[in-house]
C-alpha cells in the first residue's frame, strides 16, 4: 500500500520505478486498479517488462494512467518462477492529478 490514499485517488498519471536485479530472465508484472472500480487485481489493468539475465541492476519505469485515479494498493509479481532476486526501490511518482 501507498498509505496516501488522498493522493493516488487523485492521481491520474502515475510513474512506478522499481530497482531489481533477478539471477535469471523473466517477466515481471505490476497490477493496479482504477479508482472505481473492482480493487480486485486484473491482467486487464497489469504492465509487464522483461527482468534479469545477468544478475545486474536494472531500473523498470511503468507510467500508468487512469481518469478515475488509483486504489492505494499495487500487487508486483517480481517474476514468474522460484529464483533468487533482490529488490533495492520501489519508487512511486505522481505526474498528474485531478483539480
Amino acid at each position: 500500500q501507498t498509505n496516501m490514499p488522498q493522493i493516488t485517488r487523485r492521481c491520474t498519471t502515475l510513474d512506478v520505478e522499481i530497482d531489481i536485479k533477478a539471477s535469471t530472465r523473466d517477466t515481471l508484472q505490476l497490477f493496479y486498479a482504477p479508482a472505481g472500480d473492482s480493487e480486485e487485481y486484473s491482467g486487464l489493468n497489469s504492465v509487464q517488462a522483461a527482468v534479469g539475465g545477468d544478475g545486474a541492476w536494472q531500473t523498470v519505469v511503468f507510467r500508468l494512467e487512469s481518469p478515475s485515479g488509483f486504489f492505494e494498493s499495487l500487487r508486483l509479481d517480481p517474476v514468474t518462477r522460484p529464483q533468487d532476486l533482490e529488490i533495492r526501490e520501489i519508487r512511486l511518482y505522481c505526474v498528474w492529478e485531478m483539480p
